[in-house]
């Protein structure tokens, strides 16, 4: 059965856990296998944090959640007085928001299986949690299908205000110019006000180039791989594996909260459900999240999707 927390709203794990199937050493078990698959496949997940970019402060009862577009001020006044007063510098704030859809994974041990707990396996649970942490992924790029009480949400690759780049010549086909098309990805953001802070971005690429860019930039110097010289540009702090990205694509995302903010429900974690059958137990992998990809009043966005790389 489901308990809440009163406080936070959140299931109350450990009040559900108290009459489980397993014993206590093997929730434990579970929940580091549960932890250790998720630092995996969640890489933004983990920037959005390292950032400070997780807002924890919503609760399962939260199917939508709001947010302000806000436009910028005039600018302040100089004098040498401090006397003349400034041009009042009323913000414009134009209410948006998002659904949050819950994540989940069923998986079911034997009786048996859990009584042999000296080689409980933890197979279940870490495919379970793969394929949740994989549905999240999939909805941080493309968003949900799916209008909620007429709200929308999208993702890095689909928010209509993402600056877009294409790239002619793939990556590894002799007439490419990686150089330059990271180039013109950083002056998109620069273009809508972003991008200019040091360290400030994370550049995200898809799988079939993530050898590509661990070659040398210089064949005959051998100075630097593509990933090194991509991590010199000023705005890009690293570049991490852009897992869900399909062939080519490339993603570059100012990481501040006015561009892009995860908003937790619920941390991905797993629960006993109810006992049906005395020699099963069926569990449960959840997770409830939406990441949203924010823009300015005027449509200017710190993230720019590059396709053809």
């Amino acid at each position: 059965m489901f308990i809440f927390n009163k406080e936070t709203g959140k299931l109350d794990i450990q009040k559900m856990r108290t009459n489980g199937s397993l014993p206590t050493d093997s929730y434990k078990f579970f929940d580091d296998a549960l932890v250790k698959v998720a630092k995996q496949e969640l890489k933004l997940v983990q920037d959005l944090n390292e950032y400070g970019l997780v807002d924890n402060s919503l609760n399962l009862g939260d199917t939508i959640v709001s947010y302000d577009k806000v436009s910028d001020m005039t600018p302040a006044e100089v004098s040498m007085d401090g006397i003349t007063r400034s041009q009042n510098g009323a913000l414009s704030f134009t209410e948006a928001g998002v659904p949050v859809p819950i994540f989940r994974k069923d998986f079911s041990l034997t009786e048996r299986q859990m009584q042999a707990t000296s080689r409980l396996s933890t197979t279940g649970i870490e495919v379970a949690t793969r394929v949740v942490s994989e549905s999240i992924n999939t909805t941080c790029l493309n968003g949900y299908g799916r209008n909620v009480d007429s709200f929308q949400l999208y993702g890095l690759k689909n928010q209509p205000n993402v600056n877009t780049v294409t790239i002619s010549n793939a990556w590894g086909g002799g007439s490419e110019t990686p150089l330059a098309n990271i180039e013109s990805m950083i002056q998109k953001l620069q273009n809508d006000g972003y991008g200019y802070a040091e360290n400030s971005c994370v550049l995200y690429v898809s799988p079939d180039n993530w050898g590509y860019i661990d070659q040398d930039y210089s064949t005959t110097k051998g100075e630097k791989t593509f990933k090194e010289r991509f991590e010199s540009y000023a705005p890009i702090r690293k570049v991490e594996l852009g897992t869900g990205l399909a062939d080519g694509e490339l993603l570059l995302v100012e990481m501040r909260s006015d561009v892009i903010e995860l908003k937790v429900a619920q941390d991905l974690t797993f629960f006993e459900q109810p006992k049906t059958e005395a020699m099963l137990s069926n569990f449960t992998v959840l997770g409830a999240m939406a990441l949203v990809v924010k823009s300015d009043s005027n449509g200017n966005s710190g993230v720019c999707y590059a396709t053809g790389a």
